[in-house]
């Protein structure tokens, strides 16, 4: 993946329940600009899903690697599910997978239940709104703000919005190397936290590890 020759290695907007999605790797090659904080392709996404409305979407990724090779830049979004406008994220199951991006994993709009665990994720992780009562479960992951472009440049390593309808238990996972906020919990409930474990980077001064 260059700036010029593609921007999404897998990306549906149409019928894609029950996609399986099991040990790819996908590496970005655009070139590692000097200044750290420019160390991504914004534009640029491993893997976009975008579940239709009137239809319900179920995938299973596991085994995969979203990463960079040496001295390029990582993906603006790594895992990419739903967008807020006009499409849903699939529900299913996100297992055993390592995933680097400025956001690792985006979901917006969760239409069905999902489970995210035994990842590791480097970079911001947003949970965007949920339709109707269901239920998101994320266990035994790790989720560091140590991505190429450093982790003062993530203001939060996991960011719950917006979640008015169903659940989220987020339980026994490593939140880690973050300067800035550990998790960021703006206008959710229901949101259930139990047995994770905090550890900001160790030079880390001004931070939070959780911020409602």
């Amino acid at each position: 993946l260059t700036p010029t020759t593609g921007r999404t290695g897998i990306y549906s907007n149409s019928n894609f329940n029950e996609l399986s999605l099991q040990n790819n790797r996908f590496e970005s090659t655009a070139p590692r600009d000097i200044i750290s904080f420019m160390n991504y392709e914004w534009n640029a996404t491993a893997i976009q899903l975008e579940g239709a409305l009137t239809s319900a979407h179920t995938v299973n990724i596991e085994g995969n690697e979203i990463m960079r090779v040496a001295n390029t830049k990582i993906f603006g979004r790594g895992l990419y599910m739903g967008n807020g406008a006009g499409t849903n994220c699939p529900g299913g199951i996100i297992a055993n997978n390592t995933f680097e991006g400025f956001y690792g994993l985006q979901f917006v709009r969760i239409s069905e239940d999902l489970t995210i665990t035994n990842n590791q994720i480097f970079g911001n992780t947003m949970f965007n709104s949920i339709i109707g009562e269901k239920a998101v479960i994320a266990e035994g992951n790790t989720f560091s703000a140590a991505s190429a472009v450093g982790a003062a440049y993530h203001y939060s390593t996991i960011e719950f919005r917006s979640i008015k309808n169903g659940s989220i238990t987020f339980n026994n996972n490593s939140i880690q190397d973050y300067r800035n906020l550990g998790i960021l919990s703006s206008a959710s409930k229901a949101i259930f936290l139990n047995g994770n474990t905090f550890t900001p980077a160790v030079d880390a001064t001004d931070f939070s590890s959780l911020f409602v």
